[in-house]
Protein backbone atom coordinates (compact mmCIF):
# COMPACT_ATOMS: atom_id res chain seq x y z
CA UNK A 1 0.00 0.00 0.00
CA UNK A 2 3.07 2.26 0.83
CA UNK A 3 4.72 1.52 -2.24
CA UNK A 4 1.61 2.19 -4.15
CA UNK A 5 1.13 6.11 -2.68
CA UNK A 6 4.37 6.51 -3.56
CA UNK A 7 3.45 5.70 -7.07
CA UNK A 8 0.22 7.74 -7.06
CA UNK A 9 2.27 10.73 -5.56
CA UNK A 10 5.20 10.13 -8.37
CA UNK A 11 1.72 9.93 -11.03
CA UNK A 12 0.67 13.45 -9.99
CA UNK A 13 3.90 14.94 -10.11
CA UNK A 14 4.40 13.73 -13.31
CA UNK A 15 0.81 14.83 -14.63
CA UNK A 16 1.51 18.34 -13.09
CA UNK A 17 4.92 18.38 -15.16
CA UNK A 18 3.26 17.06 -18.40
CA UNK A 19 -0.03 19.05 -18.24
CA UNK A 20 2.36 22.04 -17.73
CA UNK A 21 4.22 20.69 -20.67
CA UNK A 22 1.32 20.20 -22.89
CA UNK A 23 0.74 23.95 -22.42
CA UNK A 24 3.54 24.69 -23.12
CA UNK A 25 3.66 23.16 -26.40
CA UNK A 26 -0.39 24.40 -27.26
CA UNK A 27 1.08 28.48 -25.89
CA UNK A 28 4.61 28.40 -26.51
CA UNK A 29 7.26 31.35 -28.04
CA UNK A 30 7.44 30.50 -31.37
CA UNK A 31 9.70 32.33 -33.77
CA UNK A 32 10.01 33.13 -37.27
CA UNK A 33 13.20 34.06 -39.57
CA UNK A 34 12.37 36.72 -42.36
CA UNK A 35 14.65 38.08 -45.36
CA UNK A 36 13.99 41.09 -47.92
CA UNK A 37 15.00 43.14 -50.59
CA UNK A 38 15.02 47.11 -50.23
CA UNK A 39 12.88 48.48 -53.33
CA UNK A 40 12.67 51.91 -51.84
CA UNK A 41 14.53 54.10 -49.99
CA UNK A 42 13.79 58.34 -48.36
CA UNK A 43 16.97 59.19 -48.64
CA UNK A 44 16.91 62.13 -46.46
CA UNK A 45 16.83 60.22 -43.33
CA UNK A 46 18.81 57.24 -44.13
CA UNK A 47 20.91 57.79 -46.62
CA UNK A 48 23.55 54.89 -46.45
CA UNK A 49 21.06 52.36 -47.92
CA UNK A 50 20.57 51.78 -51.46
CA UNK A 51 17.69 49.43 -53.62
CA UNK A 52 19.20 45.83 -54.03
CA UNK A 53 20.14 45.76 -50.07
CA UNK A 54 19.44 42.34 -48.25
CA UNK A 55 17.47 42.70 -45.14
CA UNK A 56 17.06 39.56 -42.23
CA UNK A 57 15.82 39.26 -38.92
CA UNK A 58 13.65 37.35 -36.82
CA UNK A 59 10.74 37.40 -34.37
CA UNK A 60 9.54 35.73 -31.70
CA UNK A 61 5.67 35.78 -30.52
CA UNK A 62 3.40 33.97 -28.27
CA UNK A 63 1.41 31.31 -29.48
CA UNK A 64 -0.98 31.64 -26.40
CA UNK A 65 -2.04 35.15 -27.38
CA UNK A 66 -5.79 35.56 -27.23
CA UNK A 67 -7.19 37.30 -30.42
CA UNK A 68 -8.42 40.77 -29.75
CA UNK A 69 -11.75 42.50 -31.48
CA UNK A 70 -12.04 44.48 -33.25
CA UNK A 71 -8.96 44.67 -35.53
CA UNK A 72 -8.54 41.16 -35.79
CA UNK A 73 -5.02 41.72 -33.56
CA UNK A 74 -2.85 39.53 -30.90
CA UNK A 75 -1.74 42.51 -29.35
CA UNK A 76 1.37 42.30 -27.57
CA UNK A 77 2.39 38.53 -29.29
CA UNK A 78 5.90 39.65 -30.20
CA UNK A 79 8.05 39.16 -27.45
CA UNK A 80 11.54 39.67 -29.18
CA UNK A 81 12.77 40.46 -32.84
CA UNK A 82 15.74 41.66 -34.33
CA UNK A 83 16.35 42.88 -37.45
CA UNK A 84 19.52 43.79 -39.72
CA UNK A 85 20.19 46.00 -42.90
CA UNK A 86 24.01 46.50 -43.69
CA UNK A 87 25.38 48.51 -40.62
CA UNK A 88 21.98 49.45 -39.10
CA UNK A 89 20.51 46.63 -36.55
CA UNK A 90 17.50 46.98 -34.32
CA UNK A 91 15.68 44.93 -31.57
CA UNK A 92 12.84 45.18 -30.34
CA UNK A 93 11.84 48.57 -28.32
CA UNK A 94 9.25 49.52 -26.09
CA UNK A 95 5.47 50.10 -27.01
CA UNK A 96 2.50 48.08 -28.60
CA UNK A 97 3.21 45.54 -31.23
CA UNK A 98 0.83 42.80 -32.81
CA UNK A 99 0.58 40.11 -35.46
CA UNK A 100 -2.83 40.65 -37.53
CA UNK A 101 -4.69 37.72 -38.83
CA UNK A 102 -7.45 38.60 -41.79
CA UNK A 103 -9.66 35.84 -43.46
CA UNK A 104 -12.56 36.67 -45.13
CA UNK A 105 -14.51 36.75 -48.68
CA UNK A 106 -12.71 39.65 -50.00
CA UNK A 107 -8.88 38.72 -48.93
CA UNK A 108 -6.38 36.88 -46.59
CA UNK A 109 -3.98 39.10 -44.75
CA UNK A 110 -0.87 38.77 -42.06
CA UNK A 111 0.56 41.41 -41.14
CA UNK A 112 2.62 42.64 -37.69
CA UNK A 113 4.17 45.98 -36.68
CA UNK A 114 6.82 46.07 -33.77
CA UNK A 115 8.53 49.22 -32.27
CA UNK A 116 12.27 48.89 -32.91
CA UNK A 117 15.32 49.86 -30.61
CA UNK A 118 18.18 50.53 -32.62
CA UNK A 119 21.58 50.14 -31.76
CA UNK A 120 23.08 53.59 -30.27
CA UNK A 121 25.03 55.24 -32.99
CA UNK A 122 22.96 54.23 -36.01
CA UNK A 123 21.73 57.17 -38.36
CA UNK A 124 18.06 57.81 -37.47
CA UNK A 125 16.03 56.95 -35.15
CA UNK A 126 14.20 53.94 -35.84
CA UNK A 127 10.07 54.15 -35.08
CA UNK A 128 8.83 50.61 -36.37
CA UNK A 129 9.37 47.58 -38.21
CA UNK A 130 5.95 46.73 -40.42
CA UNK A 131 5.43 43.61 -42.63
CA UNK A 132 2.53 42.67 -44.33
CA UNK A 133 1.36 39.63 -46.93
CA UNK A 134 -1.93 40.28 -48.80
CA UNK A 135 -3.95 37.48 -51.12
CA UNK A 136 -6.73 38.81 -52.75
CA UNK A 137 -8.32 35.40 -53.41
CA UNK A 138 -8.88 34.63 -50.07
CA UNK A 139 -7.17 31.10 -50.61
CA UNK A 140 -4.26 30.82 -48.08
CA UNK A 141 -6.31 30.75 -44.25
CA UNK A 142 -9.21 28.86 -42.94
CA UNK A 143 -9.91 31.30 -40.41
CA UNK A 144 -8.32 33.65 -38.08
CA UNK A 145 -6.18 31.46 -35.92
CA UNK A 146 -2.46 32.89 -35.01
CA UNK A 147 -0.59 30.29 -37.71
CA UNK A 148 1.94 28.41 -35.72
CA UNK A 149 3.76 27.79 -38.80
CA UNK A 150 4.78 30.56 -41.43
CA UNK A 151 2.51 31.56 -44.31
CA UNK A 152 4.10 30.92 -47.90
CA UNK A 153 5.32 34.10 -49.27
CA UNK A 154 5.09 33.00 -52.30
CA UNK A 155 1.06 31.91 -51.63
CA UNK A 156 0.14 36.37 -51.16
CA UNK A 157 -0.05 38.90 -53.88
CA UNK A 158 0.95 41.15 -52.44
CA UNK A 159 4.34 40.74 -49.77
CA UNK A 160 5.64 44.09 -48.29
CA UNK A 161 8.28 45.56 -45.37
CA UNK A 162 8.88 48.82 -43.91
CA UNK A 163 11.19 50.21 -41.80
CA UNK A 164 10.03 54.12 -40.29
CA UNK A 165 12.51 56.55 -39.28
CA UNK A 166 12.87 59.64 -37.96
CA UNK A 167 15.41 62.29 -37.47
CA UNK A 168 16.13 66.16 -37.77
CA UNK A 169 15.23 66.13 -41.02
CA UNK A 170 11.61 64.50 -40.49
CA UNK A 171 10.00 60.85 -40.66
CA UNK A 172 10.86 58.74 -43.95
CA UNK A 173 10.64 54.80 -44.62
CA UNK A 174 12.56 52.06 -46.34
CA UNK A 175 10.76 49.87 -48.35
CA UNK A 176 11.11 46.82 -49.42
CA UNK A 177 9.79 43.14 -50.82
CA UNK A 178 9.67 40.05 -48.18
CA UNK A 179 11.39 37.23 -49.91
CA UNK A 180 11.23 34.63 -47.30
CA UNK A 181 9.50 33.87 -44.08
CA UNK A 182 10.68 30.31 -42.11
CA UNK A 183 10.17 28.40 -39.16
CA UNK A 184 12.90 28.59 -36.30
CA UNK A 185 12.89 25.09 -34.94
CA UNK A 186 12.52 24.97 -31.10
CA UNK A 187 16.11 23.79 -29.25
CA UNK A 188 17.23 20.51 -28.68
CA UNK A 189 17.62 20.40 -25.49
CA UNK A 190 13.74 21.56 -25.28
CA UNK A 191 12.87 19.00 -27.51
CA UNK A 192 14.90 15.96 -25.46
CA UNK A 193 13.16 17.59 -22.28
CA UNK A 194 10.07 16.69 -23.31
CA UNK A 195 11.02 13.12 -24.72
CA UNK A 196 12.63 12.56 -21.25
CA UNK A 197 9.43 12.71 -19.09
CA UNK A 198 7.00 11.39 -21.62
CA UNK A 199 9.88 8.17 -21.20
CA UNK A 200 9.52 8.65 -17.21
CA UNK A 201 5.83 8.87 -16.73
CA UNK A 202 5.92 5.33 -19.22
CA UNK A 203 8.67 4.27 -16.38
CA UNK A 204 6.56 5.06 -13.85
CA UNK A 205 3.34 3.30 -15.50
CA UNK A 206 5.12 -0.02 -16.16
CA UNK A 207 6.35 -0.28 -12.59
CA UNK A 208 2.99 0.36 -11.21
CA UNK A 209 1.39 -2.26 -13.65
CA UNK A 210 4.25 -4.55 -12.67
CA UNK A 211 3.86 -4.34 -8.45
CA UNK A 212 0.13 -4.18 -9.06
CA UNK A 213 0.17 -7.69 -10.55
CA UNK A 214 3.22 -9.65 -8.21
Amino acid sequence: MERFGEYIGLGAILCVFLSDGLTVATAAPVTFSFTGVVSRVDTNVFPTVIAGQTLSGSYTFESGTALSLPGNRYNDAITAFSANLGSYNAVLGAGTNFITVTNNRSFDRYALSAPLNPVPGAPGLALRFRLELVDPSSGVFSNRALPMTPPSVSSFATNRWRLVFENANGKARIRGVLTSLTAVPLPAAVILFGAGLVALAGLGVGSWRSNKLT
